[in-house]
């Protein structure tokens, strides 16, 4: 009887551990910025991916961010970069050549996973004559 008792026990106690260790956290996405540019010209987007833990927001490492800029809802160029282990940003350049002078919609977005929530970001991208 004390063996299954003992069982029943520690059976409760990984459940429990389990479903406390899956509980997602919160994510966001800082440091995008909206970016004025001369057509043709190359321009660095850059973001940093962070989660938050009881002491605070803390980076996200090698997890990817999807940079997506957009024309009234039609996507004119998309790339996923890697979150960089080292300081916690993901960076993608991008060629204005094919951008038409005005105003795009830059989207970012964490995906999240088991142990992270999903998050998402936008700025503006202003390219000039």
């Amino acid at each position: 009887m004390k063996f299954i008792a003992k069982s029943i026990l520690s059976s409760l106690a990984i459940f429990t551990s389990l479903s406390v260790c899956n509980a997602a956290l919160e994510t966001r996405i800082i440091n995008l910025k909206d970016r004025y540019v001369e057509k043709g010209n190359i321009v660095t987007l850059k973001a940093r991916g962070q989660f938050k833990k009881a002491s605070g927001w803390t980076d996200i490492d090698s997890e990817y961010l999807n940079f997506t800029i957009l024309s009234n809802d039609r996507i004119m160029f998309s790339k996923r970069s890697k979150i960089s282990f080292w300081d916690g940003n993901a960076m993608i350049n991008v060629n204005t050549s094919n951008f038409a002078p005005g105003n795009y919609k830059i989207n970012l977005k964490f995906e999240g996973n088991l142990d992270l929530l999903p998050s998402e970001a936008n700025a503006r991208l202003i390219v000039l004559v």
